[in-house]
């Protein structure tokens, strides 16, 4: 960042989000880190033509960068562990195949055999 960014005057809403990030952060990381990641953040949406969701989306991606920064060794900050799948339930087993229709036919087989 040069330096005339870093002496512009942000917005209200702007300053007071650096301003509590810097107390959510103050054991991690500086309150310069801090406030120059809510300036990096609000940098590009200045010229933004919708004005009033620019404090919500500065805040979630300084917030974003500011978890990486304050604890690098996560894969993904921001977002808790995913719980494991549940295991699938196991298959029913199939159903016995009904041998009724076996035994009757070799039962007549034999009674045909036995009579010759």
């Amino acid at each position: 960042m040069n330096a005339s960014n870093d002496q512009a005057v942000l917005p209200e809403e702007i300053q007071l989000l650096a301003d509590r990030l810097e107390v959510a952060y103050t054991d991690h990381l500086t309150t310069v880190a801090v406030d120059e990641v809510v300036r990096e953040s609000y940098e590009p949406m200045t010229d933004a033509r919708i004005k009033s969701f620019v404090p919500v989306l500065v805040e979630n991606a300084s917030r974003n960068r500011l978890r990486r920064l304050a604890d690098p060794g996560r894969e993904d900050p921001g977002r808790a562990e995913p719980a494991p799948p549940e295991p699938a339930p196991p298959e029913p087993a199939p159903p016995e195949p009904s041998l009724g229709w076996f035994h009757r036919l070799s039962n007549s087989l034999r009674a045909v055999l036995r009579a010759k």
